[in-house]
């Protein structure tokens, strides 16, 4: 007799604009610390916006740690949020059974200018790059669907090891701001420019920025680059 299996997330990290890991998010949010802050123009905008925007300074900080300065910044949140990940669970991507699944809507979409052959700003060569980071035994899977990418992405992992095809599947997601995104917002006047006093005494933005896909953030999903990442792992209910 055959008995249903049951799947379970058993590793989980986040990186936002509130920052490094669950533990530094949760904090965040008790403490009403938003991640928003004024930016100036040049990075991601001809003109100053309010966005939530990862610590670069942290960024790279934890980049040279991992010795992954030569990726890009979308490419380096992944693998440090995938190796937590990794070090939380016991996953080994090397493991045939094993493997990883990404989650994006624009990929390195800040390297859109930068179009040769074997660019990363292809999804396929940005999972290529971060599958030979970890020497991955199977090839790594991208799904792009727009705002649903990030479920769409857990839904894929889930039948993947429902099928057998798998016995675990670390799923990442990501995307990050770029002046191709906020120009996209802009051009709806969709973007606030200012915070402004409510009532209730709490700050709010009379616009958002799109934090990328489905996944968790605060103040109208206005961080730059919110990843939830999971370990899924195969069993039979006994």
């Amino acid at each position: 007799m055959e008995y249903p299996l049951n799947i379970y997330i058993t590793a989980h990290t986040l990186i936002s604009s509130l920052g490094f890991g669950i533990p530094e998010n949760l904090e965040a949010i008790h403490n009403y610390r938003s991640g928003i802050r004024m930016q100036e123009a040049g990075l991601i905008s001809d003109h100053p916006l309010l966005a939530g925007m990862i610590d670069s300074v942290e960024l790279e900080k934890r980049a040279k740690l991992m010795q992954i300065t030569d990726y890009t910044r979308m490419e380096q949140l992944f693998i440090l949020a995938i190796q937590e990940v990794i070090s939380q669970s016991g996953a080994d991507l090397q493991e045939p059974d094993c493997t990883l699944l990404l989650s994006t809507t624009k990929g390195n979409i800040d390297l859109l200018s930068e179009l040769p052959a074997d660019s990363p700003v292809f999804l396929w060569k940005m999972a290529e790059r971060i599958g030979d980071f970890f020497g991955a035994t199977n090839q790594v899977e991208v799904i792009s669907n727009a705002c649903i990418s990030g479920v769409s992405a857990l839904i894929v992992a889930k039948r993947w090891i429902e099928s057998g095809r798998y016995k675990r599947v670390i799923v990442a997601g990501g995307d990050i701001l770029s002046h191709f995104i906020t120009s996209g917002f802009l051009s709806f006047s969709i973007v606030s420019f200012f915070f402004f006093q409510a009532e209730d005494g709490i700050r709010y933005t009379t616009g958002w920025i799109k934090s990328g896909r489905s996944l968790w953030s605060c103040s109208f999903r206005n961080s730059r680059k919110c990843e939830s990442y999971y370990s899924l792992r195969r069993s039979n209910q006994q």
